[in-house]
């Protein structure tokens, strides 16, 4: 029998759970509500190696899934920021590189919060663009790739909103046999702008090209 005194003991969810965003910040809460009672003096050294134990097993969990309805919600994101076809196409394409990474190296493998959000950046400072070729690099990190035929090219690897790498390829308009080459590093919001200072006609991914 339970005594007056007995409460019930926080449930902590299993990896197979998937909490809401309040449920994650109830239990944020109680981790750190049990971090502050570290400064009362414990019964026995033990008890207190126990407990710091399962408050940083606690503690990975919570950030984990975190961090998975982070990029769930950037991936969401995405729809809004360029015209509602291409949104849904990028997103969709991004949910299945993202469940193909979980089959292949884990459900804790998941696509870079921060490349997601240069996507984002990226997507809204482009307006309307033809939906890219979209892979992850082994950093899980967003890569875009528009082609048109043999010798036009444009291609974003998104790092974060600080820094992206790209390159265009593009005919040399005064000698057409040759294929000018520009690669950089750039922000995320202005990287278009730079390679249309140099390509400024049929090398950019525009609906309007």
């Amino acid at each position: 029998m339970l005594s007056a005194t007995a409460t019930e003991e926080t449930r902590w969810p299993t990896q197979s759970d998937l909490p809401s965003e309040g449920d994650v910040a109830f239990l944020f809460s109680e981790l750190i509500s049990s971090k502050a009672m570290e400064n009362v003096p414990a019964a026995a050294e033990s008890e207190n190696l126990e407990k710091d134990e399962e408050m940083q097993k606690n503690l990975f969990f919570l950030t984990d899934q975190w961090r998975q309805q982070e990029v769930t919600h950037r991936i969401e994101r995405i729809k809004t920021c360029t015209d509602f076809e291409t949104g849904e196409k990028i997103a969709a394409r991004l949910a299945a590189l993202r469940e193909m990474l979980k089959e292949e190296e884990g459900p804790e493998a998941d696509i870079s919060t921060e490349s997601l959000r240069a996507l984002q950046l990226f997507l809204q400072a482009a307006g309307r663009v033809r939906p890219p070729e979209i892979t992850l690099t082994p950093e899980a990190e967003v890569y875009l790739r528009w082609k048109a035929g043999r010798d036009r090219l444009f291609a974003v690897h998104l790092v974060n909103g600080r820094m992206v790498r790209y390159a265009v390829f593009a005919p040399n308009p005064r000698h057409p046999r040759f294929v000018r080459r520009l690669s950089g590093i750039e922000a995320a919001d202005t990287v278009l702008e730079t390679a249309k200072n140099v390509f400024p006609k049929n090398s950019l991914p525009r609906h309007s090209i």
